[in-house]
């Protein structure tokens, strides 16, 4: 795929992706080793950042909808920016705080669902519908190569300046996203009122809300999307109680240093090759059997983290391999699978519907796992998790009409 504009988009993504990565290793560590936060502080954290997205969610798609989305990401990227050079700002003047941490963590993560959500309604429109499935699997590779760039480079870095001037790393990065959006030369379609707010005027509150209830409307309505994002959901839930207490678990009890967790996650992100499976998959056991292999492979790299104690580098490298091969492949088959069954100015309205229902589910999650990992220790909340996560295979059970599935084998 060599359209100029998907490239642009690329590259600067995988830069921004890959600062993020960065940023995403090095919090914990600011909390955990500089600011001496507790399990439940770091799970605390964690789940504001969550409820930020999911709360910012319910109005971001029909932001994106209204306004050229190009703009919108480069907007979040100014704020996203600013907020990580706070960091290391506010550590250099002995002034970092947990409360800072948290104030951030809101900031930067309103602004990254804001631009998430316009990334993923502008996508359809640079690749069309008869590439998606290639564009999504090779932005969804690039994704988990910063993943791996990113973990392994930010080990380094935290080693070598210590956590808080890691930040700035993150920051550079959103400078050159910001160089790549601004040459990108794309017609987005123009946003169409919907025909039942006629009458009203355009910036109305009321106005505002039918357009952003209409991406709940639509997953509510069609089978396959309310499917999808129960199934998302679910695992979601089991995810996030795991991944609250995932730091806890290799700074406290295995007393990993954050350079040797660095190489670990680096090397297990060669996983992201689920990206690439995902099509042949699709062929050899469709959209459902793909997206229950992967909810499968993604709930037994989890339960890997309960052996930790035992082979600390053995569990934590083979849990994240198989996690991180099992989320490209559902990434790619959940998104291209919704994309055949929404309109196009409905693109933005239900990522973000999406978006919020399923991310609702990772603060409380991530709250849980805090009070569990209080109550009933490390490895057995990882169990709960864990089992939490596999039973978001049930949702497969749900009846879908012929006719939304034929829709889909007619746009493939």
């Amino acid at each position: 795929m060599r359209d100029r504009n998907f490239l642009l988009l690329w590259s600067g993504q995988f830069i921004s992706d890959f600062g993020s990565q960065i940023s995403i290793f090095a919090l914990p560590v600011i909390a955990i080793l500089v600011l001496h936060a507790t399990a439940l502080q770091v799970a605390t954290l964690q789940s504001v950042e969550f409820a930020t997205i999911s709360v910012v969610a319910v109005i971001a798609g029909a932001l994106a909808d209204r306004h050229r989305r190009k703009y919108v990401m480069m907007i979040t990227n100014a704020v996203r920016l600013l907020t990580m050079l706070t960091i290391p700002i506010a550590y250099g003047l002995g002034r970092l705080t947990i409360e800072q941490l948290f104030i951030c963590g809101i900031v930067a993560s309103a602004a990254s669902v804001m631009f998430d959500v316009a990334y993923q309604a502008l996508v359809p429109s640079l690749v069309g519908n008869e590439r998606l499935a290639d564009g999504n699997a090779k932005l969804s590779m690039s994704g988990s190569v910063a993943e791996a760039v990113g973990q392994s480079t930010g080990g380094a870095i935290v080693q070598m300046l210590g956590a808080p001037f890691a930040m700035l790393a993150d920051a550079l990065t959103f400078i050159v996203s910001l160089a790549t959006l601004w040459r990108m030369r794309h017609d987005e379609p123009k946003h169409v009122p919907d025909a039942s707010a006629e009458g009203d005027q355009e910036h109305t509150l009321r106005t505002f809300a039918k357009e952003t209830l209409a991406g709940f409307r639509e997953i509510w309505e069609k089978p396959p999307l309310r499917m999808v994002a129960l199934m998302t959901a679910t695992n979601y839930l089991g995810g996030s109680i795991v991944t609250a207490i995932f730091p806890v678990l290799v700074y406290r009890q295995l007393h990993l240093p954050p350079e040797a967790l660095g190489v670990i996650m680096g090397v297990a992100n060669v996983g992201m090759v689920g990206a690439f499976t995902a099509k042949p998959l699709q062929k050899l056991f469709g959209d459902r059997g793909t997206m229950g292999s992967a909810v499968l492979i993604s709930g037994i790299g989890k339960l890997m983290y309960v052996a930790a104690n035992l082979s600390p580098l053995g569990a934590v490298l083979f849990g994240r391999l198989l996690i991180t091969f099992a989320g490209p492949m559902y990434d790619v088959t959940q998104n291209t699978y919704r994309v055949a069954f929404i309109p196009e100015p409905l693109m933005g309205r239900v990522a973000a519907a999406f978006r919020a229902l399923t991310w609702a589910t990772l603060p409380v999650g991530s709250l849980l796992g805090g009070v569990f990992a209080s109550t009933f220790g490390v490895q057995r909340t990882i169990c709960i998790g864990s089992t939490i996560s596999f039973c978001a295979i049930l949702w497969l059970g749900t009846r879908v009409q012929a006719r939304h599935e034929n829709r889909l084998a007619g746009a493939a």
